[in-house]
C-alpha cells in the first residue's frame, strides 16, 4: 500500500482543516503533498504544488541541513526552529515543528506544524523590558543600572583606566507634583530623561535610581570629562521649554572611581556631591572631594 493513497488523505486532511496550526505534508523530496488553509494564509500562498518546503518556509535555494536526513537521524526527535519572516511576505514570529513520518522502517516523509507566536513574542519582549528598563522613562531600572556599574569598574580596575559617575535629581520636585500634579511630574521626568539621552555616548549606562533621582555611568571619563557633560546636562534642562513654561533645574553630584571603591560607595559618594549642590543654592553641579 502507498503510504499516502486516497483514502489516507482525504483523514489527514479532515484531521488538517480541523486544527488552529498551519499543517503540512511533506515528501521525502521536500515537495507538498498535503497543506491545509492556514499554512496558506501564513505563507502568503494560494498554491504550493510548485514550491520545495525549503523554498517556501526557509526561503533556501537548497535543503535545509539537509533536514530530511537530520530529522530521521534523530530517530522521532522533533526538529523545532523558530524563525522571523521577511517583512515583504509575512511579517509574524512562525514556530515550526518538523516530526519524522516513518511506515514499516521506511522513511515516507514528514509532518510540519506551524504555530503563529507573535502575541507570545511580544510578552516575552514586554517582560525583558519590564526586568531591564524603568516602564516610566526607558532608563535601566535600579538593579540593572548597578549591575552594569559593579561589571564596568571591574572593566576600568582590570584596565586601569578611569571611571565617573554622575548623580541627579530634579530640584523642588516635591513641589512640582504638589502644585501641578503627578500626571505633569511623570512628563518632567520622561522630558528630562530624553535630554540625557541626546546628551551621552552610547557606551554610557543611564538609570534612574529613585523617585526623581538619575545616574549615569562614565567609562574611561575622569572627573573632568563628567564635569562637562554634566554641565552641559544642567544647562539644557535648565533652557528646556516645559509645559505650563515652568522652570525645571537639576542639581548633580559627581565622583571618579578609587580602585577600592564598590558601586555603593562609590554612588554614595557621588550622593553627597548632589547634597552640596543642593546645599548650595541648587541647579548646580559638584564634584566629591
Amino acid at each position: 500500500m502507498k503510504p499516502f493513497d486516497e483514502c489516507v488523505l482525504k483523514v489527514i486532511k479532515a484531521i488538517f482543516d480541523s486544527v488552529d496550526d498551519g499543517m503540512a505534508l511533506i515528501d521525502c523530496n521536500y515537495d507538498f503533498i498535503l497543506v491545509n488553509p492556514i499554512f496558506c494564509d501564513m505563507f502568503a500562498v494560494e498554491d504550493v504544488s510548485s514550491k520545495k518546503c525549503y523554498e517556501l518556509v526557509y526561503r533556501r535555494k537548497g535543503s535545509c541541513v539537509p533536514c530530511i536526513p537530520k530529522l530521521f537521524d534523530k530517530a522521532g526527535k522533533t526538529l523545532e526552529r523558530v524563525i522571523i519572516a521577511p517583512e515583504e511576505s509575512w511579517a509574524t514570529w512562525l514556530e515550526i515543528k518538523e516530526y519524522p513520518l516513518k511506515m514499516d522502517g521506511n522513511n515516507i516523509g514528514y509532518l510540519m506544524i506551524v504555530r503563529d507566536v507573535s502575541e507570545k513574542k511580544k510578552k516575552e519582549e514586554t517582560l525583558k523590558e519590564q526586568a531591564l528598563f524603568d516602564s516610566l522613562t526607558g532608563a535601566y531600572n535600579k538593579k540593572v543600572f548597578y549591575d552594569y556599574l559593579g561589571l564596568m569598574m571591574e572593566n576600568a580596575r582590570r584596565y586601569g583606566e578611569p571611571l565617573s559617575v554622575v548623580v541627579f535629581d530634579i530640584d523642588n520636585f516635591k513641589r512640582i507634583n504638589d502644585t501641578y500634579g503627578h500626571i505633569f511630574g511623570d512628563r518632567v521626568l520622561v522630558e528630562i530623561a530624553k535630554i540625557v539621552r541626546n546628551n551621552i555616548r552610547r557606551s554610557d549606562i543611564f538609570g534612574r535610581i529613585g523617585g526623581e533621582e538619575f545616574a549615569i555611568i562614565l567609562p574611561k571619563t575622569n572627573v573632568d570629562g563628567a564635569v562637562i557633560l554634566a554641565e552641559r546636562i544642567r544647562e539644557a534642562v535648565s533652557d528646556h521649554l516645559f509645559v505650563h513654561a515652568v522652570k525645571i533645574t537639576v542639581s548633580i553630584g559627581i565622583a571618579g572611581m578609587k580602585r577600592e571603591d564598590t558601586p555603593e560607595t562609590l554612588i554614595a559618594r557621588a550622593d553627597s556631591a548632589l547634597y552640596e549642590a543642593k546645599r548650595a543654592g541648587k541647579n548646580k553641579v559638584m564634584v566629591f572631594n
